[in-house]
């Protein structure tokens, strides 16, 4: 209706306010049932990260401009209600300007001021909230995913004692992409068994473990010990693609090596009869472990100093203690003396483990959960685990020059040395902690052997962590549903209060048309105010010249013949919005034409200073 705000005016705010509350509640719905996305648009906000970005600055931006427009329209709509009723200060229109154009004006008194630059400081926060409410953000899922583990069911490699017999087995050995898997660990991947036990003792910490690498290809290490499990990680775990982490549970032996010195050990190195042009000097390793068994084998040198045997005990029943024992060329006189007379008992103790894995940085930490019944396979694979160390003590008990396994247990030495000081106790916990390694290794050999020659298996089930991506977090997504209910609550209540804005004024002081139409309308009585103020002011002194009183005058509006609106000058106790026909002011009308006739450029002047000062 003419001399009315329009229906658009009003009712534009709808369908956008629709639209954010849509996409609010639509955040707030995925945030309360913890969605989370798929695989591929994992990767495709891995990919597109700077495009995402800009996408998404575009629209937190677009909602949250809807919103402060909205806020502001009500606030332009309601203000233009307002005054149809009542007359209001110029100073009024500049601040309800400035409010709803969102930009400071530092003309207005310093209380506006404030007021006026919290507003604006508050419209900056829904487009930061939307952003944030919006961003695709790293998230995780869980589920349960099923992986393959050694089942121990075709023991015909482990029940196989004499390495001759394995040896003639093509099948006893696997080279693969994946690494070198075999039922002679002593003979096949000795060098890693061997580069993993030298480090066995930290350096730096009294009583710990050093990480060392899994013994394949797959680039896994290991945060401490591995307990002999964990050998699935990496060979046959192909749900790993999807998944930056997992965890689960295996069976495997808790191996615990003590050692001591035993000055009265029966085992010993004997020099066997050698020619006297004969170089090399042979030795028999001889002797009895602790619980009565025998062990005997060959070694040869150039000198004494060059030997460092192992005897071990060898098939046991599980339940019986294994040993592990020392004899050097030249006793505690030799390079090697601190492995002469060693004496290492060895117990296996079936457990539990809880098996961490970090598929993104290739980490795999074993932590002992609580013991478990023993597996039908004990025997088997903890004596064959205790044969391989004893293959390698005899294989290298010398190398000519040098013993390569004695080396190993003096490398290690010196790294418990290293963290707690020389002494006997260093000498034996290296040893303990080599020995322990070896079996450690060992263990996971014979595992993953039997997964990737055997393709003996079974499954059990792992809980993997793989990347999602959820929009938003709930500390900017619920802020955001509460600023949209918000401005709607307060669009409601402003339409229930003005009854749909049903007396609002077709005057828009945000519409510069609107404001030149209406002033002229209105005649020149608010020129003529302003000039008389000015003149005024001219006459005061410097201090009150400082403060304009142009601010402080009271215009209204009123009505004119076919729905014109005119601003004019309040007279005092006029509040309300008069018809021309009863209270128009005449006097600046009537002398409309006369003042144009008169003085044509004094009047465009008068105008084009009130609409400056509007």
């Amino acid at each position: 209706m003419e001399g009315q705000a329009s229906t658009w005016d009003k009712f534009w705010m709808i369908p956008g306010l629709v639209f954010t509350n849509l996409v609010a509640f639509t955040l707030f719905t995925l945030t309360s049932t913890h969605w989370e996305s798929s695989l591929k648009v994992v990767n495709f906000v891995k990919t597109h990260r700077s495009a995402i970005g800009i996408v998404v600055q575009l629209i937190s931006h677009m909602l949250g401009l809807i919103l402060v427009r909205a806020l502001c329209s009500t606030i332009n709509l309601s203000a233009r209600a307002s005054f149809a009723k009542r007359s209001f200060f110029l100073d009024s229109v500049k601040f309800l300007t400035a409010i709803c154009g969102v930009h400071m004006d530092w003309a207005l008194p310093w209380s506006h001021c404030i007021t006026l630059l919290a507003f604006i400081t508050t419209t900056l926060f829904p487009a930061a909230l939307w952003a944030g409410a919006i961003t695709p953000v790293p998230s995780s899922r869980l589920s349960t995913e099923q992986i393959f583990l050694p089942a121990f069911t075709n023991r015909t490699f482990l029940n196989q004692a004499d390495i001759a017999d394995l040896l003639s087995d093509v099948d006893h050995f696997r080279n693969t992409e994946r690494g070198i898997f075999s039922y002679l660990p002593a003979t096949d991947i000795q060098g890693l068994l061997l580069n993993s036990a030298q480090d066995a003792s930290s350096r730096t910490q009294a009583g710990g473990t050093n990480s060392h690498a899994k013994l394949d290809k797959t680039g896994y290490v290991y945060t401490g010990r591995s307990y002999g499990v964990g050998a699935s990680v990496g060979l046959v775990d192909g749900f790993t693609q999807s998944v930056t982490s997992y965890t689960y549970n295996e069976t495997g032996f808790r191996t615990a090596t003590q050692c001591i010195y035993n000055d009265t050990s029966a085992f010993v190195l004997k020099k066997l009869f050698t020619p006297e042009d004969w170089t090399l000097q042979v030795f028999d390793a001889t002797g009895y472990m602790p619980n009565g068994q025998s062990s005997m084998f060959a070694a040869a040198g150039i000198a004494t100093d060059d030997i460092v045997a192992l005897g071990i005990s060898g098939w046991l029943h599980f339940n019986q203690t294994h040993y592990v024992v020392f004899a050097t060329g030249n006793g505690m006189d030799g390079r090697y003396g601190s492995l002469s007379k060693v004496q290492c008992q060895v117990t296996f103790e079936p457990t539990e483990f809880a098996i961490s894995v970090n598929v993104t940085g290739l980490n795999i930490t074993v932590d002992p959960l609580e013991p478990a019944p023993v597996p039908t396979y004990a025997s088997n694979l903890t004596s064959q685990a205790i044969n391989s160390v004893g293959d390698l003590g005899s294989t290298l008990a010398t190398t000519i020059w040098t013993s390569v396994i004695g080396d190993v247990f003096m490398n290690n030495i010196a790294n418990v040395e290293a963290a707690s000081g020389p002494g006997n106790s260093s000498n034996l916990r290296g040893v303990a902690d080599a020995v322990t390694s070896l079996i450690d290794n060992v263990l996971g050999a014979y595992s993953a052997a039997q997964l990737m020659i055997q393709n003996d298996n079974t499954t059990t089930s792992a809980e993997a962590k793989s990347d999602a991506i959820v929009f938003g977090s709930p500390a900017y997504v619920y802020p955001v549903l509460v600023v949209n209910l918000v401005t709607c609550l307060v669009y409601v209540i402003e339409v229930i209060r003005t009854r749909g804005w049903n007396h609002s004024s077709s005057f828009d002081f945000m519409n510069i048309t609107s404001v030149i139409i209406s002033t002229s309308t209105g005649g020149s009585a608010i020129a003529s105010k302003v000039q008389s103020l000015h003149r005024t002011q001219a006459s005061s002194s410097e201090a009150a010249k400082k403060n304009s009183p142009v601010g402080k005058i009271r215009i209204r509006l009123s009505k004119m013949s076919q729905g014109r609106v005119a601003l004019t000058v309040a007279n005092d106790g006029m509040a309300t919005m008069p018809n021309a026909d009863l209270a128009y002011d005449r006097q600046a009308t009537d002398s409309l034409p006369l003042l144009r006739r008169s003085m044509p450029g004094r009047y465009h002047s008068d105008q084009a200073s009130v609409i400056s000062e509007l």
